[in-house]
């Protein structure tokens, strides 16, 4: 879309999207809101439009405080908008009780404390940079608060915690904002249609808003100590989490991944013992070989093979099938486990000799492969993941419990739980039951790419997709062999997105898919798992070794 077609945003644009996340909480969540909340709402309600506009306007940002002076919006007459605004607070005693230094430090500028030092008679040429200003300020901080008001004039959005448990109960999370308004409003982003019912909402006590709102700080705050590998930052996060108590269905499996994240980081620092503690608390995929690894590496052998037994027996992924292949042999050494032979994946193989250019190793082997007489394209996954989408469209939309929170969603929230097909038994065999007639589907499938087209869906690049080779991929494919393929995707559906072959190419009626390997490159465990997949299922596949010539 280029801006001579783009729809133009109106001034209030943020005013009306605030307004319509205020009628939607109120009736979704009616039965939840405290009577604070509902206070805000109706104080909200009785402010003149200048009012409203200036209080989205800041509550919006970062920060809750202002200075007047640099406050300048068009469609907004500030003035009108401060005003007797019950939700701004204009009054620096008040003020004051809530402005830490260093917000103060981060919204003021040079000039600001320069003209601060020069009323105060000191010389300013001495000091250089901000922080030097700066600290020479801090001395007399409540002076200096003092002069802004009176030069500058000092704001604080009042209530600034409503505002932010609102758009978290709209949004069920704290990375959204109004800004996913606007995109959907220019027509960036088109989001896909589907029931919010609120029998199917995601909160149903009061006491969920509370720990969901304290559980995405904490999703935060783990994320910045595992940037730092601050280990006790990390353990009093881990802390923290445990003292949420019981949760929401949705919100414990939110906790178990923070628990398997704080893990992770605590394992890559060697505390062995307290990463073995969380990793039991997370109880998910992953979890389990993470356990095994550790044991092993604190050489507790026979406690690591009791757990790897358990895995051995009933794997719940293919990344655990891989893990138990890759790290049998391990115990040979200290437990004496005889050793197994390694399974060599057979394929076939065909080797290409191109001149080394600056294109991709894709681009120059489709170019030789076409000398040859193939035509093709390059695919890997987004064509496969869009044939997905486009087959299971009314099974990944499908309202249930938990699933839909608001208008503005790329997936539904219980997406990569466990029981995510469980819970729409009925509407994936019907979707199933499509493929039993491979005309019909086929004609389908190009339908629905023309009505969702666009649209966002986890699983699509729309970008990286040709419409004509995308029908050319759906009219030579046996649909046996992409239901094949899709319900294999279906039992593992995170790990299996990934590691499809790199090319589709195709003489006639004839298909095959080629997986290309530059000098020194090698397979990955997820396209082992896929080239292991096409052998099962009957799908003419090859791997293509390049090398310089």
């Amino acid at each position: 879309m280029d801006e001579k077609t783009a729809p133009r945003l109106a001034r209030d644009y943020y005013l009306k999207n605030f307004q319509f996340l205020l009628k939607f909480c109120a009736k979704q969540y009616d039965d939840l809101l405290s009577q604070r909340q509902k206070k805000f709402i109706e104080v909200f309600k009785t402010l003149n439009r200048n009012q409203r506009l200036l209080y989205v306007r800041l509550a919006s940002r970062s920060s809750e405080f202002f200075l007047l002076s640099k406050l300048n919006y068009d469609e907004i007459n500030i003035e009108r908008g401060i005003k007797d605004n019950p939700l701004l607070e204009t009054q620096l005693k008040k003020i004051n009780k809530n402005l830490e230094d260093e917000e103060l430090k981060r919204i003021v500028n040079i000039e600001h404390l320069k003209s601060f030092l020069v009323k105060s008679n000191i010389k300013v040429s001495q000091y250089k940079g901000k922080d030097q200003l700066w600290d020479k300020v801090s001395a007399d901080v409540d002076s200096f608060k003092k002069h802004l008001n009176q030069n500058e004039g000092l704001i604080q959005v009042k209530y600034q915690e409503h505002f932010d448990t609102l758009l978290f109960l709209f949004f069920g999370n704290m990375r959204q904002t109004l800004s996913d308004f606007i995109l959907e409003d220019v027509g960036s982003i088109k989001y896909p249609k589907y029931k919010i019912q609120k029998k199917t909402r995601i909160f149903k006590k009061k006491s969920d808003i509370g720990k969901g709102y304290k559980l995405s700080l904490l999703q935060e705050e783990q994320y910045f100590a595992r940037e730092e590998k601050d280990v006790e930052a990390i353990l009093e996060n881990l802390s923290s989490l445990d003292k949420l108590g019981s949760m929401a269905t949705r919100f414990s499996q939110k906790r178990k991944v923070l628990y398997l994240r704080g893990a992770r980081a605590l394992e890559s620092a060697k505390e062995y013992e307290k990463a073995l503690h969380y990793y039991k608390k997370a109880d998910i995929l992953n979890g389990r070989e993470r356990i095994v690894r550790i044991l092993y590496a604190m050489e507790e052998y026979q406690k690591a093979w009791q757990k790897f037994k358990v895995i051995m027996k009933d794997p719940l992924n293919h990344g655990e099938e891989v893990f138990v292949k890759n790290f049998y042999n391990k115990f040979h050494s200290p437990l004496g486990i005889e050793k197994r032979k390694k399974i060599e994946l057979i394929y076939d193989q065909q080797n290409l000799i191109v001149k080394n250019t600056s294109e991709r190793v894709e681009s120059l082997s489709l170019k030789e492969l076409k000398r040859r007489g193939w035509s093709g394209f390059y695919c890997e996954n987004n064509y496969w993941n869009l044939l997905f989408a486009l087959s299971f469209w009314d099974v990944i939309f499908k309202s249930c419990e938990g699933a839909f929170a608001h208008p503005f969603q790329r997936s539904p929230l219980d997406l990569y739980e466990d029981d995510f097909f469980k819970r729409r038994k009925s509407v994936l065999k019907k979707a199933l039951c499509l493929f039993d007639n491979p005309t019909c589907y086929k004609a389908e499938i190009k339908q629905r790419f023309d009505e969702y087209e666009g649209q966002v869906n986890p699983f699509v690049s729309w970008k990286a997709i040709d419409r004509k080779n995308f029908i050319k991929l759906l009219e030579l494919m046996d649909v046996n062999h992409l239901k094949s393929i899709f319900e294999a995707m279906i039992g593992n559906l995170k790990e299996s997105q990934k590691g499809f072959p790199d090319l589709f190419l195709y003489k006639k009626k004839k298909y095959l898919l080629g997986e290309v390997k530059g000098p020194g490159d090698q397979l990955q465990n997820s396209q082992k798992f896929w080239i292991e997949k096409f052998k099962e299922i009957g799908i003419p596949f090859t791997l293509i070794r390049v090398e310089w010539s």
